[in-house]
């Protein structure tokens, strides 16, 4: 069973909040000590770490906005996405002019942000 991490958006706080989650193995993960775990769900959004580092050795979570370079064709262009599960992976969804573009997440990126304590990199 692999470590899973997770972090935490705070709705009613507006805040990132890193926690520890029971994870049981079975697809289902639970915060560890909270009183009633339905106000919970309710009143946060949930983060799923990629297991990967950017470039500058900060942890990945979904709901980041990373920038790097990507290869298409032979040629690299700039791309600026958010960290998203799709299909069975972690892709960064483009926002922006990147719009409409799915890259692979690795460890070439950087983390500039993420989608909620940052929401004015993706307009």
């Amino acid at each position: 069973m692999r470590n899973r991490k997770f972090r935490v958006w705070d709705k009613e706080n507006e805040l990132m909040v890193n926690i520890p989650i029971v994870d049981f193995g079975d697809g289902t993960c639970y915060p560890y000590l909270h009183a009633n775990p339905l106000d919970f769900w309710n009143d946060v959004i949930l983060m799923e770490s990629t297991e990967l580092k950017d470039k500058n050795d900060n942890e990945i979570y979904e709901g980041d906005i990373i920038k790097g370079k990507e290869w298409v064709k032979g040629k690299t262009h700039r791309h600026i996405g958010v960290v998203t599960y799709i299909t069975g992976s972690f892709k960064s969804v483009g926002v922006k002019q990147y719009y409409g573009y799915h890259g692979s997440v690795n460890g070439g990126y950087e983390v500039i942000g993420n989608a909620y304590e940052n929401p004015e990199l993706l307009k």
